[in-house]
């Protein structure tokens, strides 16, 4: 399937003029069917998408995880494709050692094999793995154990001595099939999944729904940050953030394929000043300031910077002032006197900001930050 990005039409148009050499355009002959197999391409991508989309089929296991994977035809790897035994082999003499180089081409009843590592065969029960291919015949033979295993002359010798003389004192006691090894479901699972991309697979669309389960979350980005996937977390608790994100790490290691990491959000901490000297005189101030600072910090809990950025404005805390005192009429503030405080604090470090300012007019806010409520003074 021709891997089409982003949908885009003239996108595909310039790869195929690229693999032409030529420039092909609505006025080309075969505009019209180039359109058709893109309109094509695309149908059968989204198709794909919907079952990646439909099953957890990070889920799947043995058969169900084989059968489910075939149909993209990505097949689980086995590694003894090669056809690798294990010969057992004995050199029955004192002293002495039977040499066998790799690459040294074994005939054993009528089937050929081929060395795969240097070995020496004493007088005590020796391994050796070789890898079994089409028929040869050996030229020159050196002949054990009876006529049973021959061996390549060029490729064998003996520490001392004759090795005609004494070859027949190797003796040939068996060989078994290795144990087919193959790929484990985890191995086939990391495997398919980059294989699965240009499918429309979407591991980190996955991350984000299983992330969005967890009640303390408010909301989720996610951005690309010199190939690493940062998944912002936006807790509707700010003190929450740490434990959220370690409770929540093994969903990442489950479906990811690439570098991923769940990241606090930058984090911008906004303060009211000049209100506690304007209500000194009130009784119950105290009360009065806390039950501010509850009020603003569900306001803040309500707000969320959505799409590339939000402007927050000093604006926006007077009509929130306004409304929390308008059933407060012995309270007269003058508002031009409050100021509003913002702290920025990077997302590794909440305890120390990395600058403070006064807010004047308005601030743009991007999305890989977070807003909340500090105190009222």
């Amino acid at each position: 399937m021709y891997n089409i990005e982003n949908g885009n039409f003239n996108i595909f148009l310039e790869k195929i003029s690229e693999k032409l050499g030529f420039k092909i355009d609505n006025s080309s002959f075969d505009y019209d069917i180039l359109k058709s197999l893109f309109e094509v391409n695309v149908s059968f991508k989204k198709e794909y998408e919907k079952l990646l989309d439909g099953v957890i089929f990070e889920n799947l296991k043995g058969k169900d995880l084989d059968r489910f994977l075939s149909f993209f035809n990505i097949i689980r790897k086995k590694n003894n494709n090669d056809e690798l035994y294990t010969l057992v082999l004995k050199f029955n003499t004192n002293n002495n050692s039977f040499i066998v180089k790799e690459g040294c081409v074994i005939n054993i009843d009528k089937n050929s094999y081929k060395n795969i590592k240097n070995a020496s065969i004493g007088n005590e029960k020796e391994f050796l793995i070789v890898q079994k291919i089409s028929k040869q015949e050996i030229v020159k033979q050196i002949i054990g154990n009876n006529g049973s295993i021959i061996f390549d002359e060029n490729y064998v010798s003996v520490d001392s001595g004759n090795i005609k003389d004494i070859s027949s004192n190797l003796i040939f006691l068996g060989f078994n099939i290795n144990n087919i090894e193959q790929e484990t479901d985890f191995e086939f699972l990391e495997r398919a999944k980059n294989i699965l991309q240009s499918y429309g697979y979407n591991n980190k669309e996955k991350i984000k729904f299983e992330l969005l389960k967890d009640e303390r979350i408010k909301n989720i980005k996610i951005k690309e940050n010199d190939n690493v996937t940062e998944i912002i977390i936006y807790p509707k608790e700010l003190s929450k953030i740490d434990e959220i994100i370690n409770s929540n790490k093994h969903l990442v290691d489950y479906y990811k394929n690439s570098i991923v990491e769940l990241v606090n959000p930058n984090l911008y901490m906004f303060n009211i000043k000049n209100i506690k000297e304007q209500i000194y005189y009130v009784a119950y101030n105290e009360e009065i300031i806390k039950e501010l600072e509850e009020y603003m910090k569900n306001y803040f809990n309500s707000v969320f910077v959505e799409n590339d950025n939000i402007i927050f404005s000093k604006t926006d805390f007077i009509v929130e002032l306004k409304k929390f005192f308008s059933n407060r009429p012995q309270i007269q503030l003058n508002y031009d006197l409050i100021e509003i405080e913002y702290q920025f604090f990077y997302k590794n470090n909440y305890q120390d900001f990395i600058y403070s300012k006064i807010l004047d007019n308005e601030l743009k806010i991007k999305d890989e930050n977070i807003i909340s409520f500090g105190s009222v003074s």
